[in-house]
């Protein structure tokens, strides 16, 4: 028997609930119909939670997975051993290592970013930086990996990525801008 107010199972013989002191309805055998919506309801929210979890857990597996995937570089093709950077989030200007810049790439950009651009190219290669927040900035980089020497880091780079630099640098500088 169970008490039709609270709902707790009480002995047959019980005429008043243990519990909150209410009468017991006589024929009071069943588990009361209020009760067995919020039982009802009870278990919807355990399953509803346990799949929001799983599928939270899911996407988190999966972004991880392809953060740290993405962020590795490979070869463009098996013959020439160049590299292509997947994870281009964090990058100005993620074209400058396949294709000529022009004034216009640099236009309406603040001196720092355009900077910023020209040693992104030398990072790309693992360039070790001697401002310390440029460095701090590239080691939070996913596809930044650092180089053993910056000789090793130069011998990576293309003749196009080279020619991109020293356009970038010589703007900078026609602009009045100190650079290192």
């Amino acid at each position: 028997m169970f008490c039709g107010r609270c709902g707790v199972q009480l002995p047959d013989e019980a005429r008043f609930c243990e519990q909150c002191g209410s009468q017991v309805a006589l024929g009071s055998q069943e588990v009361p119909l209020r009760l067995r919506g919020r039982r009802r309801r009870r278990a919807a929210i355990i399953v509803v939670s346990l799949l929001a979890t799983a599928v939270l857990a899911t996407a988190m597996s999966i972004w991880l997975r392809d953060g740290k995937g993405s962020s590795k570089r490979g070869p463009v093709d098996g013959v020439s051993g160049k590299t292509e950077h997947a994870d281009r989030r964090f990058q100005i200007c993620p074209d400058s290592s396949t294709r000529l810049l022009t004034q216009g790439d640099l236009k309406g950009r603040s001196a720092d970013d355009i900077d910023h651009m020209r040693n992104e190219i030398y990072a790309r290669h693992g360039w070790v930086f001697d401002r310390p927040q440029l460095q701090r900035w590239f080691n939070s980089i996913p596809w930044y990996h650092r180089a053993r020497s910056n000789k090793e880091a130069a011998s990576r780079m293309t003749e196009l990525e080279k020619r991109n630099a020293e356009f970038i640098l010589k703007y900078l500088r026609g602009t009045g801008y100190r650079t290192r």
